[in-house]
């Protein structure tokens, strides 16, 4: 069993931490974690960054209150979706902080959605993939972390079933979504190194 430090943020003053790290480290790995299938249709459930190794942290988002129902549930105790994002706006911003990821212009995309846009773009390790080889079926990042980093990652299915039997992801409690969510974020950050060295070594230029 891999040794990992995966945790979720949830509060102002962790995120605030998270920040200041990614700051001081000049680039993040990151993963959207959406509920929905399409980047225009999706509601946000979350953000992973990643650091290092083995290391990621999970925002989940609290979908905003909406109507009078709302207002006598107990509140997530986490972030909303609009406090989370105020925080993250200026990292995710900043184009001198290199962002690193798979498939960031799904992140992107779904940012922009939320008025966030996302600077920096620097590894895409989906991008990678593909130059490497175009013909191969998969490019999901369960399938290029196995066959480059040797790590069977949890698929979507793993973690909200699937069939008749399957629940939507922002059902999910965030510490069902945890390891799922850091996968991402930490696997991308992973990947770049050996899928950079195999583009140099194939002359295949800058992803």
């Amino acid at each position: 069993n891999v040794e990992r430090d995966y945790a979720l943020v949830t509060t102002t003053t962790a995120l605030d931490g998270l920040l200041t790290e990614i700051r001081a480290a000049g680039w993040m790995a990151l993963h959207v974690i959406v509920d929905g299938d399409t980047p225009q249709r999706s509601t946000l459930a979350g953000l992973a960054v990643s650091l290092g190794p083995r290391r990621a942290r999970y925002i989940p988002m609290a979908p905003e209150m909406s109507g009078p129902q709302d207002l006598l549930a107990e509140p997530p105790p986490y972030l909303t979706a609009t406090e989370a994002l105020e925080r993250l706006a200026p990292v995710l911003r900043d184009a001198t902080i290199r962002k690193v990821g798979h498939d960031l212009k799904v992140d992107a995309l779904v940012l922009a959605r939320h008025g966030v846009g996302l600077g920096g773009l620097a590894f895409d390790s989906m991008l990678a993939s593909y130059l490497l080889d175009a013909t191969r079926p998969s490019h999901a990042i369960e399938d290029v972390a196995i066959e480059h980093l040797g790590y069977r990652a949890l698929t979507r299915e793993d973690v909200c079933g699937k069939g008749a039997k399957s629940v939507a992801l922002g059902t999910l409690a965030p510490d069902a979504v945890l390891t799922y969510a850091g996968e991402r974020a930490d696997l991308a950050g992973q990947l770049e190194v050996p899928l950079e060295q195999l583009i140099a070594s194939q002359q295949l230029g800058p992803v």
